[in-house]
């Protein structure tokens, strides 16, 4: 290994020669991957098969409650208050003005629940989500949640 903070690279003639091999390399790489998938390999020699030690026959969870307007609003007034750049209102408002505004968020968190589907204004880079987006987030961890313990997996 080099000293702390200096970047060792192979040696090349020119930056697009040193592309050029990295490319190289990870397609080796992902051939010889797609080639042991094909031929039921494993790429590791000692790998260890795991089995299950009991069958689970449960109901599969294919569809999530609706949530109720308390389960929102408690949410909502858990969260810290600091806004998102990509949020319309400050999270510290809405929590000021949430007795009018918690029907409307229900019903779009629960419109998202009930049809499996997620607003496009929902889809953002995660570290930008909206804070209506991390409600949902919120609601859907607590239905897989109960769905796992209510079966013990």
């Amino acid at each position: 290994m080099g000293l702390k903070g200096e970047i060792i690279l192979p040696s090349c003639s020119s930056d697009e020669h040193l592309a050029n091999k990295f490319s190289d390399f990870f397609m080796r790489k992902l051939t010889t991957i797609r080639e042991n998938i094909d031929n039921h390999k494993s790429p590791i020699s000692d790998a260890v098969v795991m089995s299950a030690d009991i069958n689970f026959e449960v109901q599969p969870l294919t569809k999530l409650a609706p949530a109720n307007q308390d389960e929102v609003h408690d949410i909502i007034i858990k969260s810290p208050s600091n806004s998102y750049e990509l949020d319309p209102l400050s999270i510290y408002l809405l929590k000021e003005v949430l007795e009018y505004l918690l029907p409307l968020i229900t019903a779009i968190i629960n419109k998202s629940l009930v049809q499996s589907k997620v607003l496009l204004s929902f889809k953002t880079p995660f570290v930008n989500l909206s804070f209506l987006s991390k409600i949902l987030e919120k609601l859907v961890a607590k239905r897989l949640e109960t769905h796992l313990s209510s079966h013990r997996l």
